[in-house]
Formats: C-alpha cells, structure tokens, sequence
C-alpha cells in the first residue's frame, strides 16, 4: 500500500457506484482493521438487526485519487444518521475484484513477525539476522530459498525478499525480510492461500515457543497478455511488535538449525497432523506464552492438551464401542431407579454413554508409557516419582471440576508443587508432539528444554 494507515478515502458498492462516501481505513486496537464513513451505505431507518452480522462481500475505494482499494468481507458493527463504522476482514491495495471467485493469485508473498530469527541461520552465518564485518571482511550470504515441499497443490519455500546494506561507522551489515512464498501456476482463491498461511503461522509459533503473526502479505496476479498485477494485502488482525527474542539462551522447541536437513518432512508432517490436534497445539501454546497467566489456569490448559492429544492418538477405550454399547451399557440403563426426576434419570443416561472412556489417570500413564524408554526422565524412571505425579494431576483436576469443600486437605497445595505438575504434563505433551512430527530421539532430547526443568 502506498501510504500508510490511516488513510482517507472515497468509498462506495458496487450496486450504487454513483454514491462515494469520504471516510478513513484504519486499525482499531479491539476489532483491527475498520472503515469509519462520514455516511452510511443505507438508510439507517431501514437498517435491520441481523444486518449488523451480514458481511458484505465487496467495499470498493479510491485513495488519494488513483489508487484503487477493494475491501472484502466487511460487517457494520456501528451506525448513526451521519456516520458508521465496518469491521473489515481484508484489504486488497491496487486493484478491484468484482466478484469473490475473481478473488485469486498465482502467488501471495507472506511475512510474519519472527520468521527472520528462525531462519537466520540458513541465510546468514549469525544467529540474530545482522551480519557485521571490520576491515572490510569478507560476510557469508546465502541467497538459496528453503524448499518446504508441496501441500494441497501450492509449492511452498522460505526465501529472502528485501536485503539492505547498512553501514554504521567501522562496521557492516545486511538487514533482510524473510517471507513465506506460497505459489501455484494456476490462479488460486486467496482463502486457500490464507489458510496455508495460518496454519504455517501455527508451525512457526510451535517452532519457536512465540506467536507467530502474519505480519505482511503482498499477491501476484499472472496476466498471458499483460504486466503481472501486485496487490498488497492487510488482514483484520491487530498490528503487534515484533517478539524480540533474540537473546543468547533462546531456543524454542524446534530450532531450524537441528531441522535443517529434513525440513520439508517436517513441515509437510505438521499439515498433515494440523486439522486433527490443533485443539492440542493451542492449549499447549497457551500455556507457554503468558508468563503472567496464574498456575491454576495453567494448569487446566495441559490437562485438557494432555486429554485431547490422547483421545485422537490412542483408542482410549476400556472394551470396543460394540460391546460396550450392546451388552454393558443396557445393563446400566436397567439398575436407573423409575422413581428419579426426569432430569437427573437423563444425567445419570448421559454420564453412563462415557464410562467406557479411560480415566484420566489411564490417560497420562499410557502417554508416558509412550515417551521414547532412551530419553530416561524421572517420571519415566522412578515408579514412586511417577504415581505421585500422577495422583495430584487427578486431585486437582476433580478439585477444580467438581469442588467439595470437604476435600480441601487431600488437594496437592502450594505453586513450587503446582509448577512442577504442569512442567511434567507439558514434558509429556512436548515429546509426544515431536514424536508424531518424525523427529528422532537424539533431536527430541535437545529440543524440551531439559536444562530448564529444575526439578531434573
């Protein structure tokens, strides 16, 4: 985009041309991108209640005179009799779409906040994206892309899209932007690209123990007969700085340098694995990003991850769902006393459709069961160690989900105790996770972090 946010405009739709209405394309801090007009598209005498949740799929806009802006899925959240505000989903700068299936790219270009530190060492042989000589020294560059393979017919590779020379006093450097290049030769519909782009956004964020946010995006269009279009693109997401963590000690979960010669099995491994955990990934990524996220909570996130990760990895059932549901739940059903309220006769019906599931206890001992033998942690060691592990992750869990005053004593007290509950579970989780990426145990026992555990 040629100027920067905000930037004033004349905007209109596409069935009513004739009607530009002057406003202001701007970021709101609670809803992200929105458009204020000085106006309002319809009458707000006949604006409906169920309007204010209709997106519209096309605003179109002129700025500054010449350039063309189109708008899309935008949702009135705000109105009066002269003005009104639309949340906007995205913003393509430089050309106007007619319909939504014109909404497609043969390449979209994609930044995100901390991709340049996870991939400095493939490019520069400086671990934080500077590259400083004296003396005019020679400065090791390498301009390759990082080929991560084909997923859903899109060819997917990390390259280096902008490097600038900088010169300050007696040294010398590069500065560079690193960015996701999604490509197919023919033209896609950009949800497709988004949703590469999110999903790879989940990739880096579990990588590097950051969220990961698209920071840039910028589309080509390819014409037979005519120049290529470039669109720029601005998603409703909030502006965030950029995660400095650039510091010596920094690690993350999945260094790129320990990746890098099997990359593209492990990118293409996380898509496959993405749709069916990503309810995992989330709350264990939650668990890692807030510092200032009390322990109880904390607490609750790994539990349900570790819960989650094992009803999609292992069956989790005590007979098969046959048997259960012919010959032992029937037998349940009929002990029901007749004479129970309804409600309760219901709750007892739907309870009983679940006792086939493990317990949560079954749960976490078949999880570490499944930790590699070679990685040797205590909880995989030291049978008194483990139990005790064990039995205060189900205490405090029925604590919170079924709090009985009375059994206040019996519940494990105290953060240094509840710090090391949730270590171990996001251990468990961690290993796990990495296992079903197709990393090897040498990998898998640099990448959790064991010097930081201080309980091993």
């Amino acid at each position: 985009m040629k100027k920067s946010l905000p930037i004033m405009g004349k905007w209109w739709l596409s069935d009513n041309f004739r009607r530009r209405i002057p406003g202001e394309l701007f970021i709101d801090n609670n809803y992200g991108l929105c458009l204020k007009l000085n106006g309002c598209f319809f009458e707000p005498d006949k604006i409906q209640r169920n309007t204010l949740d209709m997106p519209i799929d096309f605003i179109f806009g002129k700025i500054a005179g010449e350039e063309d802006i189109t708008l899309k899925d935008s949702i009135l959240i705000s109105y009066s009799s002269n003005s009104s505000i639309y949340k906007v989903y995205s913003v393509f700068s430089g050309i106007k779409f007619k319909t939504l299936n014109d909404v497609r790219f043969n390449v979209v270009n994609v930044s995100f906040n901390n991709l340049n530190k996870w991939v400095s060492d493939h490019f520069f042989d400086d671990n934080f994206g500077y590259i400083y000589s004296k003396n005019e020294a020679s400065i090791n560059v390498q301009l390759k892309p990082i080929d991560l393979g084909e997923i859903s017919g899109f060819k997917l590779r990390i390259k280096i899209k902008n490097l600038d020379l900088i010169k300050n006093h007696c040294t010398t450097g590069f500065h560079f932007d690193s960015v996701l290049e999604i490509l197919d030769e023919k033209p896609r519909l950009f949800d497709e690209y988004l949703d590469i782009s999110k999903k790879f956004s989940g990739f880096l964020s579990f990588a590097t123990l950051k969220p990961a946010f698209i920071s840039k995006m910028d589309g080509i269009i390819t014409h037979e007969r005519k120049k290529d279009d470039h669109v720029d693109i601005l998603l409703r997401f909030r502006e965030s700085d950029d995660v400095d963590f650039s510091q010596k000690e920094y690690f993350g979960l999945i260094p790129y340098r320990f990746i890098e010669q099997n990359i593209t099995q492990v990118v293409l491994r996380y898509f496959e694995l993405v749709d069916l955990y990503y309810p995992v990934y989330d709350l264990y990524l939650t668990s890692i990003w807030n510092p200032s996220t009390i322990l109880e909570n904390e607490f609750q996130n790994l539990v349900e991850g570790l819960e989650a990760y094992h009803r999609r990895k292992l069956t989790g059932k005590y007979v098969s769902n046959e048997k259960y549901e012919k010959e032992i739940l029937p037998l349940f059903l009929d002990v029901i006393p007749a004479e129970l309220d309804t409600s309760f006769k219901e709750k007892l019906k739907n309870a009983m459709k679940y006792l086939n599931e493990y317990s949560l206890r079954k749960r976490i001992i078949e999880l570490i069961r499944n930790l590699p033998k070679a990685l040797n942690f205590k909880i995989q060691k030291d049978t008194g160690y483990r139990e005790n592990i064990i039995k205060n992750i189900v205490l405090l869990r029925n604590h919170f989900a079924h709090f009985d005053p009375n059994g206040k004593k019996s519940i494990p007290k105290g953060p240094t105790l509840l710090q090391l509950l949730n270590e171990e579970m996001r251990l468990i989780l961690e290993v796990n996770i990495l296992q079903d990426l197709g990393l090897d145990i040498d990998h898998i026992s640099k990448f959790v972090r064991i010097t930081k555990r201080f309980h091993h």
